[in-house]
């Protein structure tokens, strides 16, 4: 198992996505390409993950990692035109804007 708790990577916005019927697929696709595209652009992003509601085909989870929170709290603030961007993309497939929390990682262990 390795521990990656104690790397540069600190925090943790959870945005939960509630999707109009038969929308899912496509907005994974349009979040994964939007992230692929990230990389290295923006200050502080670690990482995401995409997590697709496997009994409610409505539901999507996107979970991004930061190195701080200031760097996230700077992406998710409203001056963000990079972040606005997707939003005006995706939000026709919205049934209502997401729900978004931080965390901070205590504790993160991926087998190897």
């Amino acid at each position: 198992m390795r521990d990656i708790t104690n790397t540069n990577l600190e925090y943790n916005k959870h945005n939960r996505v509630r999707l109009k019927e038969g929308t899912q697929k496509k907005g994974t696709e349009i979040f994964k390409e939007y992230f692929e595209n990230m990389k290295g652009i923006v200050k502080g992003l670690k990482g995401y993950a995409i997590l697709e509601n496997i009994e409610n085909d409505r539901e999507t989870i996107v979970l991004t990692f930061w190195e701080t929170r200031e760097d996230m709290e700077n992406y998710h603030s409203e001056d963000n035109n990079i972040l606005s961007d997707l939003v005006k993309k995706v939000k026709p497939m919205f049934e209502q804007m997401p729900e978004r929390s931080d965390y901070k990682i205590v504790i993160f262990k991926l087998d190897d």
